[in-house]
């Protein structure tokens, strides 16, 4: 729950810009603070509430579920996960709606111009590509973009809007029925459509001065808890590879070795991923071979995308993955037959799947990959997948919004 705190007197008086450069000394400390592998980000984060409210750059509000988005940061870039919105929008119903976690919302405000676009233009792009599972985003009617309890927000957002649900108890016709969620929770459903809920909201300008600032506050809100629910492995793969982009100018600079490069890049994601410290190495080491590069993680990007679409997402057993990694079909050669790999095991049956983990391939099952019978079957499946691919690019049936790809690489 977010401590909400009042402005100090002083700062009263002082206008936006004023009081941005009186936070500059506090807001600079952090994020070097932050910038350490051994920093303590739930902590700073805190921290950063706490000095945001007193310089009268943070506040209480209240907040309209249709007029808040998610931040295009959050989850290392991956935004939120349809499936995610939907379950969380199933607990909601059958334990009812917590204003308690609500407490713990963070937005900030929607900065003018074309940033602000840009990230109203990625929530409509997910909202198109989830098959009615998300509430559908209109232009200009995003004010403001959430830092925490994304997913939270997401299933109001659902709820509010009936999307679409196969849940018997709340839906009709294939529909989420409203009357339904507020008929059985008229104190939080009902509530929470016509008044909103308090949440924490920060002035723009804090991200436009102190992007540190809001990186920090999303990252100590996905560290795992008894509420959020842990990062499924492609967003830990594009959490890991935000880091290495992060503290890459140090190994550009020639002040990091490459080993200690990738040993910082561990450290920094490992301190937000405590539980799952022994399984990072190998995610990095995925990072570090089969990405797509530092500049532009096609790798990354094409399973985030497939993730997207599945209903339930299973998890890559660590080990599985390192030995995906270190496959040894040709230099450089197999990268569309280990997507295909990780595809299956993402979202694998429950038949090949043990809990939430996808037993769907081994360590074995990849080691043969590379036997003398197996591989040359394997390098044919890529190539095809590689011409594949190239086809559907020439009739065009990838589409690119050009309009606002030029901001990709600016945010």
């Amino acid at each position: 729950m977010v401590l909400f705190t009042a402005m100090a007197a002083m700062y009263k008086g002082y206008d936006v810009k004023a009081r941005i450069e009186a936070a500059r000394p506090d807001m600079q400390a952090i994020s070097k603070k932050y910038a350490s592998p051994g920093a303590i980000i739930v902590g700073l984060r805190d921290q950063a509430f706490a000095k945001l409210q007193i310089f009268g750059l943070a506040q209480k509000t209240k907040i309209t579920i249709e007029s808040t988005g998610y931040h295009p940061w959050n989850r290392s870039t991956s935004g939120v996960d349809c499936s995610d919105a939907s379950t969380k929008l199933v607990k909601f119903h059958k334990g009812g709606l917590s204003f308690c976690e609500l407490a713990r919302s963070c937005t900030i405000q929607r900065i003018p111009g074309q940033v602000g676009d840009f990230y109203e233009a990625r929530n409509m792009e997910l909202a198109e590509a989830s098959m009615g599972k998300l509430a559908p985003v209109q232009g200009g009617s995003l004010q403001r973009f959430s830092l925490t309890c994304c997913h939270s927000i997401q299933a109001l957002r659902g709820g509010q809007a009936e999307v679409t649900s196969d849940d018997p108890d709340m839906s009709r016709d294939g529909k989420i029925s409203k009357a339904l969620l507020i008929d059985k929770d008229p104190e939080g459903f009902g509530v929470a459509f016509t008044e909103g809920f308090d949440s924490l909201e920060i002035h723009y300008e804090v991200e436009v001065h102190f992007p540190d600032i809001i990186r920090l506050i999303i990252e100590a809100d996905n560290i795992p808890n008894s509420i959020s629910k842990q990062d499924h492995s492609i967003t830990l793969l594009m959490k890991v590879h935000q880091a290495a982009k992060d503290v890459l100018p140090k190994l550009r600079n020639g002040s990091l070795t490459e080993d200690a490069y990738w040993l910082l890049v561990t450290s920094m994601v490992t301190r937000s991923e405590l539980s799952r410290e022994a399984e990072i190495p190998s995610y990095v080491m995925f990072v570090k071979e089969w990405s797509g590069g530092m500049d532009d993680p096609f790798v990354l990007k094409e399973l985030d995308s497939f993730v997207k679409t599945v209903s339930v997402i299973r998890e890559i057993p660590a080990q599985v993955l390192a030995k995906l990694a270190t496959l040894d079909l040709c230099p450089a050669i197999g990268v569309h037959w280990r997507m295909a790999c990780m595809k299956c095991m993402i979202s694998s049956s429950d038949n090949w799947s043990s809990g939430n983990r996808s037993t769907f391939f081994t360590q074995n099952d990849v080691q043969s990959m590379q036997s003398k019978t197996t591989k040359p079957q394997v390098l044919t499946a890529d190539k095809h997948m590689l011409e594949a691919k190239n086809l559907l690019k020439k009739v065009g049936t990838y589409k690119h919004n050009k309009a606002i790809a030029p901001l990709y690489e600016n945010i």
